[in-house]
């Protein structure tokens, strides 16, 4: 038989598939915990136990860390010259830098310059460059961390004094805080945690910190209202019937009208999207059966279902379902003679209902038998190589950027699908508050990013390393947004000069949400640019509102010009002064005016034709206890 369904299901569930590694919503996620009374009193139950049980013996040995990075750096070594040439070995192992710095462990020398080796070691072996991903240049990477955390410890009796300033400080913080604590709150808390976890004592403290600060940072949802608009697709086939029902040979033409859609149902751990079509069916046939032959017609309805699942480890389906209803009516029964239509009458009243019911069996196999076909053929094809390998390229690159998979959770409403992530290492902390509720019908694409997943991902990606302008420049035009002009005028020739920074190893990006504002910034310990060098503290910030426009667009502006801080009591000379109007110019390009107020032209490769080269902008932008949500249409 001819078939009667396009290929529709299979753009469903490309675009289903497309989604999966995207979309997220905070509905599922509603755990509001807050540093309230209870949790407040265990941890500082938990801070005062771990005072009392310190023991310098856990402490790391830095004479062990050193013999470790060596024997790393050696094992790199190893790895490379039985696969390479001995110049490329030689560029590998000048370009990670650790021998300069096993040798000023060796040589004894100042710890200053020794961390400062290693700082550098380290931001070295950070960055999308092919190569930092090989096993034993991340373990060589872990072990330069473990290296400059046992810095700290090399006097056993001060560093357990130390350890035990850091619970005092921690339980501190954790009383001052707020029941949801400051971005600079949290950054603290967190990296005291940081602190006593490399030191090897009291893992209860970290392990309580880890469960009090524990909610997803990142959220992502697509509405359901989106997908039914993108999948839905009309049915309009006709076919040719030729059959045999009862000894009756059947012939004529069947027309399928109807429409397949797509929605989303409640579902947590897969997110399940249920296809289904829903169609009437019409036919006009002859039938012939010895010399009597018959004209009928007939009318029905079909309906198929089957529901998607997407989880992380890919695509399953549910058994399908279909039902259908078929009547048919006889409008004549032809033959010379009386006789034989009055018997013929007879019979055909007689076999009617068994008749149909043959006829309807028929439509439900072929029509449920097709649209499975779809489906799984479009499942199969969107779990194709070529999808397995952009997964494996995307956690490559988070090797190589220094960054943990996330955990990753996916699921389904009746209003969207979402993909909540939370983005943080061991020695990390997520979000203490659930993300703002998002009003079902306000979006078709939705995100929402708290503040610790920015700091997270900065504090092991930036901290401690030195950038220049140019390097920042990319990383800008990485993201779309324009760059300062090259054509200087000469009067603003020192302003587009180049500089470098080096970023600071806690919070080293600002970012803020609070209060519908954001703050951007970045905090360095050094800044230079030209001949100029400016060795102490310093914050660049920018402050944001949301701004709507009358047709309904919303977007960040800037509130004023960029901020050019220096923390601390210590009174700025002349020559800083002036450097301080010139990093306030430099960064003012940097820190543009407006933010998230272009628009996104979807691409025209798309499997869905009815989304290529759609556009999507921002319509609400809400900021508020930490988080940043920015709806999309």
């Amino acid at each position: 038989m001819h078939r009667f369904l396009p290929k529709i299901s299979r753009f469903c569930c490309r675009l289903a598939l497309l989604l999966s590694p995207l979309v997220a919503e905070s509905t599922t996620y509603r755990c509001q915990a807050q540093l309230a009374d209870g949790p407040r009193a265990s941890l500082n139950a938990t801070i005062q136990s771990a005072q009392t049980n310190l023991d310098f013996r856990r402490l790391p040995v830095y004479e062990v860390m050193a013999s470790d990075l060596t024997r790393a750096s050696d094992r790199v070594e190893s790895y490379f010259r039985p696969i390479t040439d001995s110049a490329n070995t030689e560029k590998w192992m000048t370009y990670l830098a650790t021998r300069p710095l096993i040798e000023l462990i060796q040589a004894d020398a100042s710890e200053e310059k020794i961390i400062e080796q290693a700082q550098l070691a380290r931001g070295r072996m950070i960055g999308n460059i092919v190569g930092l991903e090989l096993t034993p240049i991340v373990e060589l990477r872990e072990q330069v961390d473990e290296f400059i955390a046992s810095t700290r410890f090399k006097d056993p009796a001060n560093s357990v004094k130390f350890i035990n300033q850091q619970l005092a400080s921690l339980q501190n913080r954790v009383n001052d805080a707020g029941d949801i604590p400051s971005a600079e709150e949290a950054a603290a808390i967190a990296a005291i945690s940081k602190v006593i976890q490399e030191s090897n004592q009291t893992p209860a403290v970290t392990h309580s910190l880890r469960g009090v600060f524990s909610n997803p940072n990142i959220l992502f949802a697509v509405s359901s209202s989106l997908i039914q608009t993108a999948s839905a697709q009309a049915v309009d086939r006709d076919r040719q019937i030729n059959d045999c029902i009862l000894g009756t040979r059947v012939v004529g033409n069947g027309s399928l009208r109807g429409l397949v859609t797509a929605r989303t149902s409640p579902s947590f751990g897969s997110a399940a999207i249920e296809l289904t079509l829903d169609a009437t069916f019409e036919s006009r046939n002859r039938g012939y059966n010895g010399p009597v032959s018959l004209d009928t017609s007939g009318r029905g309805n079909v309906m198929s279902r089957r529901t998607l699942y997407l989880s992380q480890s890919g695509v399953s389906l549910s058994p399908s379902t279909t039902t259908a209803s078929l009547t048919s009516k006889i409008h004549s029964i032809n033959h010379p003679l009386k006789i034989v239509r009055r018997i013929a009458t007879r019979k055909a009243a007689e076999q009617k209902p068994k008749a149909d019911a043959i006829a309807t069996t028929k439509l439900r196999e072929q029509v449920g038998k097709e649209f499975d076909q779809q489906i799984e053929q479009a499942v199969a094809g969107a779990s194709s190589s070529s999808r397995q390998a952009a997964f494996a390229q995307g956690r490559t690159t988070l090797t190589r950027l220094n960054l943990p998979q996330p955990a990753i959770a996916i699921g389904s409403t009746d209003h969207s699908i979402y993909l909540s992530a939370t983005q943080m290492a061991n020695d990390q902390l997520a979000a203490i508050n659930g993300a703002p509720l998002l009003i079902p019908g306000s979006f078709d694409l939705a995100m929402q990013l708290h503040e610790s997943a920015v700091d997270n991902i900065a504090s092991r990606v930036i901290a401690g390393r030195t950038m220049t302008s140019q390097q920042i420049d990319r990383l800008i035009s990485s993201i779309g947004r324009p760059t300062p002009s090259t054509n200087a005028t000469n009067a603003d020739a020192k302003v587009q000069e180049s500089f470098a920074i080096d970023f600071a190893r806690f919070r080293p990006i600002i970012f803020e949400a609070r209060d519908q504002t954001v703050k951007l910034g970045l905090r360095g310990t050094r800044f230079k640019q030209g001949e100029r060098e400016l060795k102490r503290p310093l914050e660049i910030t920018a402050i944001y509102r949301p701004v709507q426009t009358m047709d309904g667009t919303t977007y960040l502006e800037r509130v004023g010009n960029v901020g050019v801080d220096f923390p601390g009591d210590r009174r700025l000379t002349i020559a800083q002064v002036a450097l301080r109007r010139s990093i306030q110019r430099t960064f003012d390009d940097r820190f543009p005016t407006t933010l998230l107020d272009q628009r996104l032209t979807l691409p025209s490769t798309l499997p869905v034709a009815s989304m290529r080269g759609k556009t999507l902008r921002a319509t609400a932008i809400d900021s508020r206890d930490g988080w940043i949500s920015v709806s999309a249409r």
